[in-house]
């Protein structure tokens, strides 16, 4: 879904690139329901360029914000769940244009 204010999409697969830009700041996961494994986020960078890996532990519901210090800065971000069977579908990652 598109808006003025941002795009949002359900991660739906076991994984893959929900971003492929270097201009999105990702504002963060909101969770449909308590995961049971992992969901791990690759590609949202710390605010100095460098690379950060970006877990939400299983049990975790509700907003997930971005980590550390990654400001949710993106490129080619992509996810994985650890046990997709169970997950697959339960997150919406949301991100605007910066």
């Amino acid at each position: 879904m598109s808006n003025p204010i941002g795009t949002c999409t359900t991660l739906q697969d076991a994984g893959g690139i929900f971003i492929d830009c270097s201009s999105a700041q990702v504002l963060g996961v909101a969770l449909k329901s308590a995961l049971t494994g992992s969901l791990t986020i690759t590609g949202v960078n710390n605010l100095d360029g460098s690379p950060s890996s970006w877990v939400i532990a299983p049990a975790s519901t509700g907003w997930q914000a971005p980590t550390g210090n990654s400001a949710g800065l993106c490129a080619r971000t992509s996810f994985t769940y650890s046990n997709p069977g169970a997950d697959a579908g339960k997150a919406v990652a949301c991100w605007v244009p910066r």
